[in-house]
């Protein structure tokens, strides 16, 4: 967290992803749902963590700088703000986001989210509570990891609503007796029916939680997650099923019992075995 002074008034901000409480992470998302310039997006998100809200005053002018009025929740305490001290703001929260150019030295902005808590644990379709993974996918499996991979990898290059669907009834499932109910690929086509129901808003946070998550991922196993076993490939499947057998010719055990073992513990015989065959090399 961290201070920002507006007048004589300081407050308390969130200074990075998980700072961001999760009903915070859902208000940024309904407002990248709005297809606003990211610039308006950053205005509108800054004043709504600083508790602030724009008067619907035009902006006066004061030496020839345009100042606007925002008013805090009371409605007592009501400020100033300078064009620039808007973009102060602004840039102080862009952690929040990140620009790409493209090849035609095109730059567009994107969200960067890197939350890796999970703030839709438990999200509610009709009559049924789906509970997700822990924070930094700590319960999940190699294969649950694999074909959530794989499905969002899809709907990321198709935009086929199906595909996302499927992401989440990968890791959004039914509980029983208040314990998540075990995967089986047989059913994600089934439980998909249910999971195409989910809201937009919660589906894009479903999705900057996993994001978050993977990149968390890609810091603390370098090795395993730095491109190697075909996630270059269009659809990343076929790649990470090599490294399945793979790693299951290393440890002499079944690729059945790699594709149940615990996400974190793969990644670490991975970059372990790919740090080792790098020393081969030398």
């Amino acid at each position: 967290m961290k201070t920002i002074a507006i007048d004589n008034d300081n407050f308390i901000v969130p200074s990075k992803w998980n700072d961001l409480a999760p009903e915070q992470v859902m208000t940024l998302a309904k407002l990248v749902q709005q297809n606003a310039s990211y610039f308006n997006i950053s205005v509108k998100f800054c004043l709504y963590l600083l508790g602030l809200k724009p008067k619907l005053y035009h902006p006066i002018l004061v030496d020839g700088e345009s100042l606007y009025y925002v008013r805090g929740k009371s409605n007592k305490n009501k400020y100033l703000l300078s064009t620039a001290q808007v973009h102060a703001l602004v840039k102080s929260f862009s952690w929040l986001f990140v620009s790409h150019r493209d090849e035609s030295d095109t730059i567009t902005m994107g969200v960067n989210p890197l939350v890796n808590y999970n703030p839709v644990k438990d999200i509610k379709v009709r009559f049924t509570r789906l509970r997700g993974p822990d924070d930094v996918l700590g319960n999940l499996s190699w294969m649950e990891f694999i074909f959530a991979e794989t499905f969002l990898t899809r709907y990321n290059m198709t935009g086929d609503i199906k595909w996302l669907a499927q992401f989440l009834a990968v890791l959004w499932r039914p509980l029983k007796d208040g314990n998540i109910l075990p995967f089986e690929q047989s059913k994600v086509e089934r439980q998909a029916c249910r999971t195409i129901r989910i809201n937009h808003n919660t589906a894009l946070v479903a999705t900057w939680f996993y994001a978050g998550c993977k990149a968390f991922l890609a810091k603390k196993y370098p090795r395993a997650l730095g491109g190697s076993g075909g996630r270059k490939q269009s659809d990343p499947f076929e790649g990470y099923m090599d490294l399945t057998v793979t790693l299951a010719k290393t440890d002499k055990a079944s690729p059945d019992s790699v594709l149940g073992t615990n996400l974190h513990f793969v990644l670490k015989s991975l970059d372990i075995m790919l740090q080792q065959q790098q020393q081969q090399k030398r």
